[in-house]
């Protein structure tokens, strides 16, 4: 804020520089909420940390974020719905992509792989049976 005589106070030229709101659009959620976190506590800043979370899968915290907002004593029971829906999906997600993450985890296959795209597709396919085929393919198309 400018001050009678005409100057500026230290926080004016701190918010000057100020890179955040420039940065926001190009940031993945999870990474600004870090940065977020940073701000002061004030209505605002709460607001705009669930704001920026809302469409993430982070319930259970998003949960707590609305309560502290409205000033409930716990979390809305619709976060308890929503949090069973993430973990149904995980765990789909986990048993869909088991083989892949098997292999990658195997340290002769990954010892295997080369720089060379095309080789590691070739090594895959003869090798392990992994496919473009069976990457693209649902875990119903792929015989499951």
């Amino acid at each position: 804020m400018a001050e009678p005589n005409g100057t500026t106070t230290p926080s004016d030229d701190i918010t000057q520089y100020d890179l955040l709101p420039k940065m926001l659009p190009y940031l993945d959620r999870h990474l600004l909420y870090p940065l977020l976190s940073d701000l002061k506590d004030s209505p605002d800043s709460l607001r705009l940390r669930y704001e920026c979370l809302k469409p993430t899968n982070m319930t259970d915290f998003i949960g707590d974020l609305e309560a502290e907002i409205q000033g409930l004593s716990s979390r809305p029971s619709s976060y308890d719905a929503r949090r069973e829906e993430v973990l149904q999906k995980r765990s789909q997600l986990e048993s869909e992509t088991e083989k892949l993450r098997g292999l990658l985890e195997d340290q002769e296959v990954v010892g295997n792989l080369r720089s060379d795209k095309v080789a590691n597709l070739e090594y895959l396919e003869e090798q392990q049976g992994v496919t473009v085929d069976w990457q693209t393919a649902g875990p119903l198309e792929r015989g499951r």
